[in-house]
C-alpha cells in the first residue's frame, strides 16, 4: 500500500501544474510518490490517472 504524499509534494505539484489538490494527490499517488513523474504524467495526459470516486 502506497504511503499518502507529503504536503510539499502535494503543494509543489499544485504550484507547478495550477491543478486540484484532488488531482495532485491522485497523480503522486498513481506515480509512487514521485513528484517529477507525476508531473511529467500530468503533463502527458491531464486527465489523469483513473481513480476510484466515491459518493
Amino acid at each position: 500500500m502506497a504511503s499518502e504524499p507529503t504536503e510539499e509534494a502535494i503543494a509543489n505539484f499544485v504550484s507547478f501544474t495550477s491543478s486540484t489538490r484532488e488531482q495532485a494527490i491522485s497523480f503522486l499517488k498513481a506515480n509512487n510518490l514521485n513528484s517529477n513523474q507525476a508531473i511529467n504524467a500530468y503533463f502527458e495526459d491531464p486527465t489523469g490517472p483513473q481513480t476510484q470516486v466515491t459518493s
